[in-house]
Formats: C-alpha cells, sequence, structure tokens
C-alpha cells in the first residue's frame, strides 16, 4: 500500500525526462502525469536521502520549480513520484486526491 501524506493522499507514480551527466548528476527536465507532461522550469536543489537505501537505490530528492511552484520530485533507482499536495490540482490536473483521466 502506498505512504499517506498529511493531506491523505498517497504517492503518485510520474514519469520524469532527465538528463543523466558523465560526473553522476541527474537532472530532471519535464515531468509527466495523467494531467499532462509539465517543463520543470528549473531544480532548487537536490539531496540523496541518507539511510533510505532500497533495492533500487540510494533514494533522492528534488525541489524543482514548475509553473512557478516549488514542488518535492523523488528519485528511487529508476522510479519517480511525487506526494500529491491540496493545491495539485490546478498543477498536475489533479481532482480531489486523484488523477484526472
Amino acid at each position: 500500500m502506498p505512504a499517506h501524506n498529511d493531506y491523505g493522499g498517497r504517492i503518485r507514480y510520474v514519469t520524469v525526462t532527465a538528463m543523466h551527466y558523465i560526473n553522476g548528476l541527474c537532472c530532471p527536465q519535464v515531468l509527466e502525469t495523467e494531467g499532462g507532461a509539465f517543463l520543470i522550469e528549473g531544480v532548487v536543489q537536490s539531496q540523496k536521502l541518507p539511510g533510505q537505501e532500497r533495492n533500487y537505490g540510494a533514494q533522492e530528492r528534488f525541489l524543482v520549480k514548475i509553473k512557478g511552484k516549488e514542488r518535492y520530485l523523488y528519485r528511487n533507482g529508476q522510479m519517480w513520484f511525487i506526494i500529491p499536495q491540496k493545491d495539485d490540482q490546478l498543477l498536475f490536473g489533479m481532482v480531489g486526491n486523484s488523477w484526472r483521466y
């Protein structure tokens, strides 16, 4: 069962297009949800989360800017996810706690 956030929402797996540099850095460029594709305007911060290793590798958290708003984007190996917030229906096309189809 997916984890819940403070608003009762569950984590949402998303598709991310990212640049992978020769020095090992990863920079997400585009986030795709059922609500559409969204340009990541910039990465404000990225950090590896110690003690959060799983089968897919070390978990990373990125603070990204999408449509002028800052959101956390998480990477666990090859999988990416967000934790929906209250105002995400405007940002990602969500209705309540579910994606708009």
